[in-house]
């Protein structure tokens, strides 16, 4: 399903946006929950006040698999009804044993309300189970904190600027806790009944956060036994609102960004893989090499024969594998850069073969190296000749943790020389990709004993990592430093917000879950310098476009686009290729603001400039500055809660300044560029 898109007359207001049809949010909620139930965020009037709800079934003595939360919990069920969402699941108590909890969330009249039981599959010897309630340093440092019991103050303290000589620095017997001031930001939490309530700071543990706990039960739970807790959660306080200034300079060159592009791996047959293709504008891509389907036996006792006829008899019509070459050769038609990568191998590379095909950290058979370089190259010799696809670049898939083979920094090393001296030999234009690993944080070490190694670095294309769970400045910092100093271009291979969302689709189509990926794709940018991005995924997977059964109307499904559809499109369409990112300023922490300067076919009077504004808080004005002088007026578009994509009216820019509204949790983009 196409959306279309029109200008509105030039004479409206800049507040008076399009409104787009946007796949259902659920972005007025109170209480922004993830794919578990876990409360992650309360909602002001658009702005988020971060805190995290936990459910921990403890070990004896908190011993290592005690403090597991619902975020590690599995099977997990959701579903929506008339204002009440429930998630129900299991959490692993120690491996083998689950407790089994329910949860609910419904809101009225400003309130939140929880109810949570946690049921014992079995006898379980434990310290407890225990409700968390987490609020990080960096939100609530220095605000009061209040124990109270039937509207009357039993305990008090601030939360602790610098760690205390005790984590617990507050209890009592209470049944509501209200955390802020009255006129600033205020937390609410208000128990169905008295309980024992403990405040602790848990950075002794190395958690930037504050801990407020109480037990829902103390000791062993015993097979069937249910224990429960009901709670209500509340936020008041007036919103920030403060006018942002936002500056840039369009002759301050900070890297050069390639583009956007995305992963098309799992899901690839879904009606989204063409909607996607056809609608945003790819740079790059990542596809899976199917050695599985390619060479599930091996073909012969030789490593350097290469037996055609048994590797070409496995390109059938229909199959997997014929699937794969086609949307790869499609990629290489529309001129995008390809990577390709593995992700699993046939059983009988495997040092334990057997373990079944979603088994983690598998490691190669020592001997079995030579033949799997012969089944890559084999690999990439048909494609280029049956199918004329040469990728650019080849990785195996977050191999530092083993997704789904595993290795050490010096085998990343070793097969980075193997495959490279071997592609090289036979006249493959494939690179190596440094790294590829599996999330930003401390994952770097992981490619030093490849980047120390001359000839290892011969064969290299690109320094890559993931975005899962994101990472600090600091950290997204140190992969582009790392990147300059082996002059290597670095990548984002995939994009994505939280690894384990899959589990529940509903979560990915939330208004958080986009608010969350649009922080990080703008951090991104910021921070760590990369040269492409590539979003988890372009295909059916990971629900950037909602596929419902046809209506009626025809044979082919209905294709709605989610927010997080939208916000990448601004990115993907409307950034200059290969554009110079420029150094910018915002003096608001939740006004993340990018600018890129391209000489793109589109700039018709000189450089092509767009820049990236996401407010990731309340409705606020903002003025721009710093624009080039000859800049009389800048196209518009805009994303958020109710609207995607919606074009809004020129925006007037006098003496390289401009002034906008910024509504609440959007992205707005102003462009010299068409927006389409």
């Amino acid at each position: 399903m196409n959306r279309p898109t029109r200008r509105l007359p030039a004479a409206a207001a800049l507040a008076g946006a399009l409104l787009a049809a946007v796949a259902p949010s659920r972005g007025a909620e109170i209480a922004c929950a993830d794919g578990n139930g876990r409360v992650v965020a309360l909602s002001r009037e658009g702005e988020l006040i971060p805190l995290e709800t936990d459910v921990r079934v403890a070990l004896p003595n908190w011993s290592r698999f005690g403090c597991m939360a619902p975020w590690s919990a599995e099977r997990v069920t959701y579903a929506a009804e008339d204002g009440r969402r429930r998630w129900t699941g299991f959490i692993p108590a120690r491996p083998g044993a689950f407790a089994r909890y329910d949860q609910s969330i419904i809101e009225s009249n400003g309130l939140a309300h929880v109810r949570i039981s946690v049921t014992a599959e079995e006898d379980l010897d434990l310290e407890g189970v225990f409700l968390f309630i987490r609020l990080p340093v960096s939100a609530f440092a220095g605000l009061p904190c209040t124990l109270e019991t039937s509207g009357r103050a039993v305990a008090g303290a601030d939360l602790p600027r610098a760690p205390p000589e005790a984590p617990p620095f507050l209890s009592g017997t209470a049944d509501r806790v209200t955390v802020g001031a009255r006129k600033d930001k205020r937390i609410v939490l208000r128990f169905d009944r008295q309980r024992r309530i403990t405040v602790q700071d848990n950075r002794a543990w190395n958690d930037a956060g504050y801990a407020i706990f109480t037990a829902l039960t103390n000791g062993p739970l015993r097979r069937g036994r249910s224990v429960e807790a009901a709670f209500a959660l509340a936020v008041a306080g007036r919103p920030d609102r403060a006018p942002a200034r936002l500056s840039m300079n369009p002759d301050a060159f900070r890297y050069r960004l390639e583009g956007f592009g995305g992963n098309f791996v799992y899901g690839i047959e879904s009606p989204v893989t063409a909607y996607t293709l056809d609608r945003l504008r790819a740079a790059r891509a990542r596809t899976e090499m199917l050695l599985e389907e390619w060479e599930p036996a091996n073909d012969d006792a030789s490593p350097t024969n290469m037996n055609w006829s048994a590797f070409e008899s496995r390109d059938r019509p229909g199959s997997p594998l014929r699937r794969r070459f086609l949307l790869d050769r499609e990629i290489c038609r529309r001129g995008i850069r390809s990577c390709v990568s593995i992700w699993r191998l046939p059983e009988w590379l495997y040092e334990e073969p057997g373990a079944g095909a979603e088994a983690h950290r598998r490691r190669v058979a020592s001997e079995r190296w030579p033949e799997l370089v012969e089944s890559v190259a084999s690999y990439l010799l048909y494609a280029r000749r049956a199918y004329g696809v040469e990728p650019e670049l080849f990785s195996f898939n977050e191999s530092d943790q083993g997704v789904y083979v595993l290795m050490t920094p010096e085998e990343h090393r070793d097969a980075i020389l193997r495959f490279g001296a071997r592609f090289e030999e036979l006249g493959l234009k494939t690179r190596l990709l440094l790294g590829d690993v599996a999330d930003p944080r401390g994952s770097l070490p992981f490619t030093a004993p490849a980047a120390a190694d001359r000839e290892a670095m011969r064969y290299v294309g690109a320094l890559a990592f993931h975005s899962w769970g994101g990472g600090t400045p600091a950290e997204y910092r140190a992969w582009a430093d790392a990147a300059r100093a082996r002059d290597l271009p670095l990548l984002v291979t995939e994009l994505g917000f939280d690894a384990a969302a899959w589990r529940t689709p509903a979560y990915i189509r939330t208004f958080y879950y986009a608010l969350q990926e649009l922080r990080m794709i703008q951090e991104l940018l910021l921070h760590a310098r990369p040269q492409a991005l590539l979003q988890w995924e372009f295909t059916g997977d990971y629900g950037m476009v909602a596929v419902e059964p046809a209506d009626g109307r025809g044979p082919a499904p209905v294709l709605t686009p989610t927010l997080r559809f939208w916000f990448l499109r601004h990115f993907c369409n409307l950034t200059p290729p290969g554009a110079h990112a420029l150094a910018t300023v915002s003096d608001r922490e939740q006004v993340l603001f990018t600018a890129f300067r391209g000489d793109a076919p589109e700039a018709q009077d000189g450089p092509a400039y767009t820049l990236h504004i996401a407010n990731l808080g309340a409705a606020r004005p903002a003025t721009v500055s710093g624009l080039p002088r000859n800049i009389g007026q800048l196209r518009a578009a805009r994303s958020g809660e109710t609207e995607g994509f919606a074009v809004l009216p020129d925006l007037r820019v006098r003496g390289g300044r401009a002034r906008i509204d910024l509504t609440a949790n959007s992205l707005l983009t102003l462009t010299t560029m068409p927006v389409e």
